[in-house]
């Protein structure tokens, strides 16, 4: 009998502490194997996946790129993002970016948290507009990605 390919993909944008927060094997026994692929994702700089994923990305813009490269979430029925803490904000902004069905956030922190000032990174936008009425934004609003720049 041939192997069932699943139709769904869940990418998960992990926390503070570089994993996904929410206790991993509670979440992975809850996702039918047969039905999702899962692909965990962690920032090393701990800085709300703005600068990328490490080695595999330098840029949000170019992780949204390098996600669809390397996972190819196109092929798969239904996507979903799901983030927690600091993770959460990026699965919002990638789901709009890339044109996935869905994104959860859970814990999700404020753009301009304390933390980020302490370790002495910009401030944040005070205006943080994240809408589907940004046809400018890095990807084509069509739901495919463009070439990257």
């Amino acid at each position: 009998m041939a192997a069932i390919r699943p139709t769904r993909r869940c990418l998960c944008f992990g926390g503070l502490g570089g994993r996904f927060g929410l206790p991993r094997a509670a979440l992975l026994q809850q996702i039918d194997a047969r039905r999702f692929d899962v692909v965990m994702l962690r920032d090393p700089k701990q800085a709300r996946f703005a600068e990328g994923a490490g080695a595999f990305a330098a840029t949000f813009v170019d992780l949204v790129h390098a996600i669809d490269s390397t996972f190819a979430p196109k092929r798969y029925r239904r996507v979903v993002a799901m983030g927690n803490s600091m993770g959460a904000p990026a699965a919002v902004h990638y789901a709009v970016l890339a044109g996935v069905e869905r994104a959860v956030a859970i814990g999700a922190q404020p753009p301009g948290d304390a933390r980020q000032l302490i370790q002495g990174r910009p401030a944040p936008p005070a205006f943080d507009p994240l809408c589907d009425c940004l046809g400018h934004r890095p990807c084509a609003a069509s739901g495919s990605l463009a070439a990257p720049r």
